[in-house]
């Protein structure tokens, strides 16, 4: 498989790391925009994931979030390199990487005329910025992509905070270069299932969770429950 490519010319952003950990970006502007992830985390509902951890121990529980960020990075790797062409053996040379690069290749296959990669954007709207997978067409429809690993098959109820942080993408690609995603895609790859998982929205779905999320995130979230 060969990838075309339709690149869009990145923006400069500045990447800074606060103190907290937490994310900003530096638009051309000055202005200091939090990351996606930094602003869905911190109005999201934690609560289970703290009864899981003191279900199985901090100790235990740091473990499995250190592998699945490893495991999640070496596959994003070998991704974003087989989609620009250039997969080579040396790239993709751990067997647990290769093992789920597999299962998600189908769906790799289904992309083309790639608009960006792990390329940086912002929002002046949603005063945002952040990192996007992918957006690039999926089955010839203009799509945000995402590329997740997880250690069990979720329910599409269970990934709502991947479908905002797409709308968020959405809008900010749509903001510097007028054309608006329609579909949101979140491609998976689990360990014990022979196949990737994709889980889609359509993106006006997408951008009025967000909406409803901005205005009201208690709420949003409790009737998802």
């Amino acid at each position: 498989m060969t990838f075309q490519h339709a690149f869009v010319n990145p923006l400069k952003l500045e990447k800074v790391t606060q103190e907290d950990g937490n994310r900003r970006y530096v638009t051309p502007n000055g202005d200091h925009y939090e990351s996606v992830t930094t602003f869905i985390g911190r109005h999201w509902d934690k609560s289970f994931l703290l009864k899981w951890k003191a279900k199985i121990g901090e100790e235990k529980a740091e473990k499995i979030k250190v592998d699945a960020a490893r495991r999640g990075t070496a596959l994003h790797k070998v991704t974003e390199s087989y989609l620009l062409n250039n997969l080579t053996e040396e790239v993709n040379d751990d067997p647990n990487t290769k093992a789920l690069f597999t299962k998600i290749k189908p769906l790799l296959d289904r992309l083309n005329n790639i608009r960006l990669l792990e390329t940086p954007l912002y929002s002046d709207k949603l005063q945002l910025a952040g990192t996007p997978d992918c957006i690039a067409e999926y089955s010839n429809t203009l799509a945000v992509v995402d590329f997740k690993t997880s250690t069990r098959v979720k329910k599409k109820t269970q990934i709502v905070d991947y479908f905002l942080q797409c709308a968020c993408y959405a809008e900010m690609f749509y903001e510097h270069f007028n054309e608006m995603p329609q579909k949101a895609v979140i491609i998976m790859a689990i360990p014990d299932l022979p196949y990737g998982m994709t889980y889609m929205h359509d993106m006006d779905v997408c951008l009025k969770m967000l909406q409803k999320f901005r205005e009201d995130p208690v709420s949003f979230q409790a009737k998802l429950k």
